[in-house]
């Protein structure tokens, strides 16, 4: 089974990402969420996926996912958020589906040593794989 983090689920790369978890319920698992500030899609998210770990972007979505969750989910929020998805410990894989720099930025300072490098050209997911030293752009097909 291989553990996923994803940060920004609720894009269009992270919803796709999901429904390639959904394919592969026996190979994939979601351990941590982050998302911007769309509570309503995030708190649907996380009921269903059960992370351990979830994350909004504002302190105030953070307080109303908070409010929509049971307490086995730790909340989360802002760039402290970001940095407890990106660096759980029960993730293999962290997705960094997320649009803009700052979510790949963070990862990128949490595993300095990690050398950028490109899976296929069809890639849409950017993927850090712990222990491997390397930042991989992985197609959903290939999970």
């Amino acid at each position: 089974m291989t553990r996923i983090a994803i940060l920004g689920s609720t894009g269009s790369i992270g919803t796709s990402a999901l429904s390639v978890v959904d394919t592969h319920p026996d190979r994939l698992e979601v351990v941590a969420l982050a998302a911007g500030n769309n509570v309503q899609l995030f708190a649907g998210q996380v009921a269903k996926y059960r992370p351990r770990v979830a994350a909004l972007a504002s302190l105030e979505g953070a307080a109303a996912l908070k409010a929509r969750c049971d307490a086995s989910v730790a909340i989360a929020a802002g760039a402290e958020g970001l940095v407890a998805v990106a660096t759980c410990a029960d993730a293999d894989i962290v997705l960094c589906a997320s649009s803009g720099t700052s979510p790949l930025e963070t990862v990128l300072l949490l595993h300095p040593g990690l050398e950028p490098r490109v899976e296929e050209p069809a890639a849409t997911l950017t993927a850090v794989e712990p222990g491997e030293g390397s930042l991989r752009l992985r197609a959903p097909n290939r999970f």
